[in-house]
């Protein structure tokens, strides 16, 4: 049901009455099953208090949580402190402790007892009962620990220190705390061992598969060791074989008949479960789900799977979902690898650590495919506090727990053994391709190695499958290594990078890097055509990247057939690996940060879906411009049919034939109305899609997009807020203030996409970007009603003679009937008097205005905003264009590694490098005198091409141009090539100057 007050602006979405109630909200006593999951109910404080590992502490000041847990997303971002470019500028660090009572009846006494760790970043401490059981760092692989001579009849004590106080850890967020499940595991002195079961598919025939299950096991006694294949509640195969007392491991055999196989196109799990027993009482038991498939990698001609040949269509991802930073729930996960699906991916990287179980339980599911990385970097710290730290003391048991966990899933495709390795060798490379052999022998090993030097040839030639990083160019020597290695596969681990920001639209191309091998992409107009943003944006149009374009390396993917896929980065944007303050990710993924897809997705979607299972059509840009009438835009129409046509107004701008890459570019002159374009399939058009120009803002519309809080109250929900005008069109350049307030909901956070956005991601306030944003919220317990509710303080924040400004609310009942509430809205203008909200506000001159919400003559909550008489700032981006930089001085990159002072090695004369562009020569402690202006492209991702330190210019007053270089990353020694003689007599007319780093930049005056 949808009730609809046009005339208030108010819009109310109803459901179904019901009264929610959660599950026990803490386990207070345990007779437990095999594994029992204890998330609920755990005390937690940031501080680091020693007492808090016993019981001699009253923990009632300390904050009830939920597991999966991360701190930091409660914090503000801070470029002063916390995690800096590497996690996004969230601040807060530190040490915190998490405790929770559990009760063991006296049935559990004398049983083996196991602690189970998901994750915990970075460095935790177990306690049980006061006592420490264990340390763990890097806490992105499980750690388990045996408590059975630590377990008391009655009350029990967990306590858990973690330490995050040693930054950076990680290159990217990485979050802090219990970031994933805790289990507490049971079982009789007779048991299977936790991780200890493999399940392989021996055979695939026509009418059977053969399986073969092995299991490693603690027996003082003879038992029965059954085996039992169940396919939709039915049992499918059996087998039962006597055990001995001290056998470790047992493997049997049994034939499924007929069976169903596991696709990305049918994810057909079947339900096996595995129990010992003495032939009268079962004594241990587990169950688990399993994809019968055939995988075969034949050199020359690809990846088959249940012998058909598979593209991997890939992104990577990391860990973190958003709102909540690391802290993923089930429901999140789900919704954001269902888009991923939806738009006809296939396969996931994990970069560049391993997952959390739910993830690939949710992947077997779903039917993606999974390349499953356990490193970053080995023996090299590539972030100061990192992985490097530990990894001679922890990567063999580590490889070992990784991949016991994650051997069963189905989706799991390849292992991967690190990501662009400082200091890589062979001798490593085959060391780790040997250890996961050792595990699991029925999957390759491959690395994303990236450079195209005889070190990375070496070590992509000791894999299974050599694996491509796009960085140094290796996304450009498949050709060549293979008519050297034509036994080998190969797969693109980590390409194309490209960014995109959502909204935000250049018809020039933008580049990263200056200089690097790249295919160009051509500028689409000669002149720019938008003029908005802020330089930390990047341009939808497929035309801001690195090296290739989106089109262009799926096109390259898809021709070559020992190239087995390619997994671009990123799938979701993500926080951290900053560009700079105050930008808190970069942009890479197909999707933001608030789960809104961008144009990048539709593109994929075009490219990776058939038209026979699902045409796809999508327009781009938008078509609400503030431009003037007949400006050419370049319009262009993703789709994966055989022929566009484009109407402006009902005017047709004619037919094309899609091109390779899935596309069809038009240049369409703006005139405000309706851009219209078909697509047709085998001579009928199949589907059509429409871009509206909109009028002022005026309202919010309000979707529900994930969760469901009847049947998963202890979940999520996701809601999205979009601007309208009167007619219900997306206004999509406003950028104005929402606040979202919950009725039996309670507000987790706020997000929009949007990079520079600083406001914390708990704000119940959230601008708008790009005309949309979002807000997650879970459900409170007993409640009669559950609503989530937006007020918007809707206008052009910059007009030019006057504005009227709107208030607008809409409500969504997610559960329960529309309640009863009177609301009603208050403003005033700077420190002016308040006044009551009829239908506008109007302003005539920069102002900021506030308005208060009331709910039942309540005060709810409060919106500002500043409302600016100007035109709106224009921002052109000089450095990155795909063109010669013009005039007398450049525009940059100022990189930092070159402010500063550097000495002449042989002269001992002193350059200073100023952050503004200019170099000068000092003269005396007092003068300097400027020699002319410079620039530096210094790599934005140093782990690309390790041995690349970039380059740069000096342009001379006297109007010389010399290339600069730094001799490596360290950025200690600086080179410049004087060919052009601009540093002639002092120099002894020498060819090459080398100035070593004094200090970082200080004027003499």
């Amino acid at each position: 049901m949808k009730i609809e007050d046009v005339q208030s602006g108010v819009c109310v979405h109803t459901a179904s009455t019901n009264f929610v109630t959660h599950t026990s909200r803490v386990e207070t006593r345990i007779n437990m099953p095999k594994f029992r999951l204890i998330n609920e109910g755990w005390r937690f404080l940031l501080s680091d208090l020693p007492q808090a590992m016993g019981w001699d502490l009253d923990d009632s000041a300390f904050e009830t949580v939920r597991i999966p847990h991360d701190w930091s997303v409660q914090f503000s971002y801070d470029c002063r402190q916390g995690k800096g470019m590497e996690g996004g500028f969230l601040q807060n660090t530190g040490i915190g402790w998490y405790r929770k009572p559990l009760f063991l009846d006296k049935e559990e006494m004398g049983k083996k007892i196991w602690l189970r760790f998901d994750g915990i970043l970075e460095d935790s401490y177990i306690y049980w009962n006061g006592h420490e059981i264990g340390f763990r760092p890097y806490g992105y692989f499980p750690a388990q620990y045996d408590i059975s001579d630590w377990v008391v009849e009655g009350a029990n004590l967990l306590a858990v220190r973690v330490d995050c106080s040693k930054q950076p850890f990680t290159r990217w967020y990485n979050g802090s705390g219990i970031f994933r499940d805790v289990w507490l595991i049971s079982a009789g002195r007779n048991h299977i061992c936790n991780d200890g079961v493999f399940v392989k598919t021996k055979k695939i025939l026509k009418d059977r598969a053969e399986l073969e299950i092995s299991a490693e096991m603690e027996l003082l006694n003879d038992i029965f060791f059954t085996v039992e294949v169940i396919w939709q509640g039915k049992t499918v195969s059996q087998q039962t074989e006597e055990v001995h007392a001290g056998e470790t491991e047992h493997t049997l055999s049994l034939v499924v008949k007929e069976p169903i196989l596991w696709s990305p196109e049918n994810p057909a799990l079947y339900l096996i479960k595995i129990k010992l027993s003495d032939g009268r009482d079962v004594l241990d038991f587990l169950e688990l789900d399993f994809g019968i498939r055939k995988l075969e990698f034949v050199p020359q001609k690809g990846m088959l799977l249940n012998g058909k040949l598979q593209k991997l269509k890939g992104v990577c991802l990391h860990h973190d979902a958003g709102v909540v930073g690391a802290a993923v729930t089930e429901t999140i996960l789900r919704y954001r690898l269902g888009l991923l699906k939806k738009m006809g991916c296939n396969a996931i990287r994990t970069a560049h650590n391993p997952f959390s179980q739910k993830f690939y339980e949710v992947c077997d599911e779903l039917g993606l495919m999974v390349l499953n990385e356990a490193f970053d970097g080995w023996e090299i710290n590539k972030a100061s506090q990192d992985y490097g730290r530990w990894f001679a003391k922890y990567h063999e048991s580590d490889l070992e727990i990784f991949i016991r966990r994650d051997r069963n899933h189905a989706c799991v495709i390849m292992w991967s053994i690190g990501n662009e390795v400082t200091g890589a060798t062979v001798e490593m490379t085959n060391k780790l391709v040997g250890l996961v052999h050792k595990w699991d022998s029925s999957r390759p090993v491959t690395c994303g190695i990236q450079g195209t030097g005889k070190v990375s040839d070496d070590c992509r030639a000791a894999l299974d499958i050599a694996g491509y990083n796009d960085g140094g160019g290796a996304c450009f020597i498949y050709e060549r290594d293979y008519a050297a290695r034509p036994l080998q596969l190969m797969v693109a681990t980590e390409s194309p990078h490209t960014y995109q920001t959502r909204g935000f639209y250049r018809t020039r191309t933008w580049w990263r890097d200056k200089n690097q091998p790249r295919k160009e992409i051509e500028n689409l107009t000669e002149k720019e055509v938008f003029t908005d943003g802020c330089e930390f944006y990047h341009s939808s149009y497929d035309n801001a990247g690195v090296r290739l374009n989106a089109r262009d390396c799926w096109e390259m993917t898809a021709s070559l057939p020992y190239l087995i896929g390619e997994f671009r980065w990123t799938g979701f944007d993500y926080y951290g690996e900053s560009l700079n303050w105050p930008a808190r990710n970069v942009g890479n993924g197909l999707i933001d940060t608030a789960n809104i897809p961008k144009d990048h997705y539709y593109l994929y979607q075009a490219m990776w879906v058939e038209p026979e299972i699902r045409p796809v059509l999508h327009i781009l840009p938008h078509w609400t411009h503030d431009l003037p009438e007949e400006t050419k835009i370049p319009v262009y129409v993703y789709t994966n049919c055989e022929e566009t046509e484009l109407f402006l107004n009902e005017n047709s701008l004619g037919k094309q034939k899609v091109q390779q890459g899935c596309f069809a570019l038009y240049q369409v002159p703006y005139r405000r109305g309706k851009l219209t374009a078909k697509a047709y399939y085998q001579g009928k058009c199949v589907k059509e899609a429409m871009n509206r120009t909109a009028a002022g803002p005026s309202g919010i519309r309000l979707y529900q997009l994930m969760g469901d809080i009847k049947k998963r109250p202890d979940e999520p929900v996701e809601i999205r807020a979009v601007v309208v005008d009167d007619y219900g069109t997306e206004v999509l350049y406003a950028q104005n203030p929402i606040l979202f307030l919950g009725e039996g909901m309670e507000i987790i956070g706020t997000e929009n996409g949007d990079h520079v956005d600083l406001t914390p991601l708990t704000s119940h306030v959230r601008r708008t970007f790009y005309g949309k944003c979002m807000v997650l919220a879970k459900a409170k317990e007993y409640q009669n009603v559950y609503e989530i509710m937006a007020v918007a303080l809707l206008g052009k924040r910059y007009f030019e003679k006057n504005i009227l400004l709107k208030v607008a609310m809409a409500r969504l009942v997610l559960e329960g009937n529309v309640p009863d509430r009177k609301i009603t809205f208050r403003y005033r203008i700077n420190d002016g008097e308040w006044r009551n909200y009829e239908e506008s506000i109007a302003l005539v001159q920069t102002a900021e205005v506030t308005v208060r919400i009331f709910r039942d003559g309540q005060l709810a909550g409060e919106l500002r905003e500043l409302f600016i008489r100007k035109k709106a700032p224009v921002f052109e981006d000089r450095i990155h264009g795909n063109c010669e930089a013009m005039g007398d001085v450049p525009f940059g990159p100022f990189a930092d590694e070159i402010t500063g002072m550097w000495e002449s090695e042989e002269e001992g004369m002193v350059f200073s490098f100023s952050r503004d562009g200019k170099v000068s020569l000092l003269v005396n402690e007092k003068m300097e005198q400027q020699l002319g202006w410079w620039w530096y492209d210094f790599p934005v991702d140093k782990f690309e091409a390790q041995d690349y330190a970039g380059m740069g210019e000096i342009w001379f007053m006297s109007g010389e141009k010399e290339k600069i270089y730094l001799l490596g990353q360290s950025a200690e020694k600086l080179e410049i090539h004087n060919d052009q003689m601009a540093l002639s007599t002092a120099f002894c007319k020498r060819e090459r100057i080398l100035l070593k780093k004094l200090s970082d930049y200080s004027s003499p005056s």
